[in-house]
């Protein structure tokens, strides 16, 4: 069924790149006439690419082609009268003829244009539920392969800025360490030499004191008999 819709539907799909080659080689100096439709390409001909930068893929269309499918009103509608429209392409008539002809055939089997075009609007109603359904799919997979993972990255950058700023802190509780430390060695340099300072004051006191006593002994033993 996916090809029988499908080729109601002029598909252009993405071309590898060695066949874009041999297609342009192939088309030289007939631009204009490219730009031309050929007969019977008026059948809903989906550009190569589409939206910023998007592609036709097969899975996609295969998908959309589905709900059709599944979604396909019994009787002649739309589908039908696509289908009366490209049984017609080789036909020498113009798109007007070609269109009424169909025409005339919907209308032999008791269809009028009325609901053609509303049965038609049944299927882009079809295929707006798709894009719906496709948008909260992909919103899904937005949240769960994208968000979560910016969530996660923005945590991880307030965790490096939060410890980027511990490590200053720190650097300058080291430096205020550094300096205190060297202020203290100083000092203590001081300290030590104003004890050793004080250690060899007090000893050549002792000494002097010591030896007027001793000297006084020894004169006491030699003067008194």
């Amino acid at each position: 069924m996916f090809e029988k819709l499908k080729s109601l539907f002029v598909i252009e799909e993405e071309e590898a790149p060695a066949q874009k080659k041999a297609a342009a080689d192939a088309q030289g100096d007939v631009k204009s006439q490219a730009a031309q439709p050929a007969a019977g390409q008026e059948a809903f001909s989906i550009a190569k690419s589409t939206g910023e930068g998007g592609k036709v893929r097969n899975k996609f269309i295969e998908v959309l082609f589905g709900a059709l499918e599944k979604n396909n009103k019994e009787g002649f509608d739309y589908l039908e009268f696509k289908q009366s429209l490209q049984s017609l392409e080789k036909m020498p008539m113009d798109e007007a003829t070609r269109y009424q002809s169909a025409m005339a055939m919907a209308k032999s089997l008791g269809v009028q244009r009325d609901a053609l075009i509303e049965s038609a609007k049944h299927y882009i109603s079809v295929l707006t539920q798709e894009e719906l359904k496709f948008k909260q799919a992909l919103k899904k997979q937005q949240d769960q392969k994208v968000t979560q993972r910016e969530k996660e990255l923005k945590a991880l950058q307030e965790s490096i800025t939060a410890r980027q700023k511990q490590i200053e802190q720190l650097k300058k509780e080291i430096e205020e360490a550094g300096k205190k430390a060297e202020k203290i060695r100083s000092s203590l340099s001081v300290e030590k030499q104003k004890i050793q300072n004080t250690a060899n004051d007090f000893m050549a006191s002792l000494k002097v004191l010591t030896e007027q006593i001793h000297s006084d002994v020894e004169k006491m033993k030699q003067y008194l008999k």
